[in-house]
């Protein structure tokens, strides 16, 4: 009789549970809370960076929302910063992260035109032109 056995649960069968009690709106929330939470993260990194240190005084949920509004590929801009690598890097492990929150629907393209569009934009809101 091993008492590792007996006492032994499935963490799985308990996470899924416990969704499940749950309202769809209450999970929508959930998710909004995991997509902030990335945005911040990757805001920090950002404004490390001599180029984004005014991102700070943008909300996460601005930049979320310039960031889901933002999914298709504009060409016209009339001044487009482009990223260096680090922020390119930065920028494609945020919207990594914020696709594998999305689970299955729809997905934010993942692209540098996409990314250079979503900083000129944020650069809208912190410098005055």
């Amino acid at each position: 009789m091993n008492p590792y056995l007996e006492n032994d649960y499935d963490s799985e069968e308990i996470d899924s549970n416990l969704y499940k009690e749950y309202t769809p709106d209450i999970l929508a929330e959930f998710e909004e809370d995991k997509k902030i939470e990335v945005v911040q993260f990757y805001k920090e990194k950002l404004s490390k960076e001599p180029e984004f240190i005014g991102i700070k005084n943008i909300s996460c949920g601005k930049i979320l929302n310039i960031i889901e509004n933002n999914n298709k590929n504009h060409k016209n801009h009339k001044y487009c910063y482009k990223l260096n690598e680090n922020q390119y890097y930065i920028f494609n492990d945020m919207y990594s992260e914020l696709n594998n929150i999305l689970n299955n629907k729809k997905k934010l393209i993942q692209d540098l035109n996409i990314y250079n569009i979503v900083t000129n934009k944020i650069f809208d809101l912190v410098y005055i032109k």
